[in-house]
């Protein structure tokens, strides 16, 4: 009979066994039961349960109990709510996983929301700095602009290959080109040749090329004919010249032009060719800049689009003029405005230009400085025949028709002045010379 004991052994062995195993799937069945949880930095733990506090693996000789616990646990889990005040939000992609048993689904366990929160911060983070290496590797770097780009990029070889090119565009093209008159030189048989500066670039001028007329410079009186080119080149010395290349020689470095070429053409483009009304550009009462081109006490030389032509003292500006060297030097650049042209000889024009008409005329207010019988300082800017012409330091402009001075009054003495009549229409003081301070020997 010793078969008949085995089998109610093996049978209470399977009861165990299923037991065993219906505790464990009762144990597994509520998924929001764990232990309590680690502590960490910015998680709040609750504290365990009275009755479930204990680990879950199994501990031989506690499985009834923990099976009562288990079972016996009418606490409802705490609600996705109250869990979102301890855990950030960026948990919330998280969802926690549906239990067969509750009505509600049941929440993650804070430990592992805690985690993930931190996990995709520390990710953000690192993510960051990344992408700000990237954007800058990628970008390109600034461009710098310098003031005067040309000369820092050319070499000197580069330059003078330039300079080349442009005085070959000049030869074929005729384009004007514009240098500085910096000499005064002679050929072997007499004739004068006007040395122009280009970028360093020495250009040669016969006096013959310069567009220079004998007929408009009185001021070199009956010399000759050599003699007369060379003095006017030297008034000009220090002038912006306008020329074109007439001949180069790149191998010998030298370099021929003529400014008469230069002029013509500007002469023919601004003076005589219509534009879109029919009309030259440059008409009467037009203002344009002009190149003082040589100035002496009593006339300033000007050059405008080809055309060169005097203005003298008493259109140079408002007030008496007593030199012309106080108020322009040679290589200035003046506007004026031109009151009459004349083209009837295509190869002569002849202009008449003035300074002071480009800017208002001050006489009328400061005529209103003097008064008759008041006696004023001014300076002598002209004497003739028939009346002296001062400049009151008031800024007005006089005229003595008599002088109570032993002495003749000369340009440029400072004297005193007793007005004893004002013209306001022409803005002039009219008065008598008591006496002269100071001579200008």
């Amino acid at each position: 009979m010793p078969r008949k004991k085995e089998v109610p052994e093996i049978e209470n062995q399977e009861a165990e066994v299923l037991s065993l195993t219906a505790q464990e799937e009762a144990l597994e069945a509520p998924d929001n039961f764990t232990g309590p949880p680690e502590e960490s930095e910015g998680v709040i733990s609750e504290p365990p349960a009275e009755d479930g506090g204990g680990p879950v693996d199994n501990i031989p000789g506690q499985e009834d109990a923990q099976l009562e616990d288990a079972l016996s646990m009418e606490e409802p889990p705490p609600s996705v709510s109250e869990e979102s005040q301890d855990v950030p939000q960026a948990d919330e992609s998280v969802s926690p996983e549906k239990s067969p048993t509750a009505e509600s689904p049941a929440p993650v366990p804070r430990r592992r929301r805690a985690s993930a929160a931190a996990s995709e911060q520390e990710a953000a983070v690192s993510s960051a700095p990344t992408r700000r290496r990237g954007a800058a590797s990628t970008a390109p770097a600034p461009r710098v602009l310098a003031i005067d780009e040309e000369s820092k990029v050319q070499s000197v070889e580069e330059k003078e290959a330039y300079l080349w090119m442009e005085l070959r565009n000049s030869l074929r093209t005729k384009r004007s080109l514009t240098g500085i008159l910096g000499g005064v030189e002679r050929t072997s048989s007499g004739l004068p040749l006007a040395i122009v500066y280009y970028k360093d670039m020495r250009v040669v001028i016969p006096a013959t090329e310069m567009n220079i007329r004998l007929e408009d410079h009185r001021e070199s009186g009956d010399k000759e004919l050599h003699n007369r080119y060379a003095q006017i080149l030297s008034w000009m010395m220090g002038a912006e010249i306008e020329f074109t290349v007439s001949g180069l020689d790149r191998r010998s470095g030298s370099v021929v032009a003529s400014r008469a070429d230069a002029m013509r053409r500007k002469q023919r483009q601004f003076f005589l060719i219509p534009g879109r009304d029919g009309r030259p550009l440059v008409q009467e009462g037009t203002v344009a800049e002009a190149r003082v081109i040589a100035v002496s006490e009593r006339v300033v030389r000007v050059e405008i689009f080809g055309v060169e032509f005097p203005i003298f003292a008493r259109e140079v500006a408002w007030e008496w003029v007593d030199d012309c060297n106080d108020y322009y030097g040679i290589g200035d650049r003046v506007l004026v405005k031109l009151l009459s042209i004349d083209r009837s000889d295509p190869g002569n024009i002849r202009l008449q230009a003035s300074i002071r008409e480009t800017v208002p005329n001050p006489a009328k207010e400061n005529i209103r400085k003097c008064v008759v019988q008041g006696k004023y300082i001014g300076k002598v800017t002209d004497v003739n025949r028939n009346a002296i012409y001062v400049r009151l330091n008031v800024g007005v402009n006089a005229v003595a028709l008599a002088v109570h001075d032993r002495r003749t009054p000369c340009r440029k003495d400072d004297v005193s002045f007793v007005v004893t009549r004002i013209d306001e229409e022409a803005g002039i003081a009219i008065g008598i010379i008591t006496r002269i301070i100071k001579q200008h020997l």
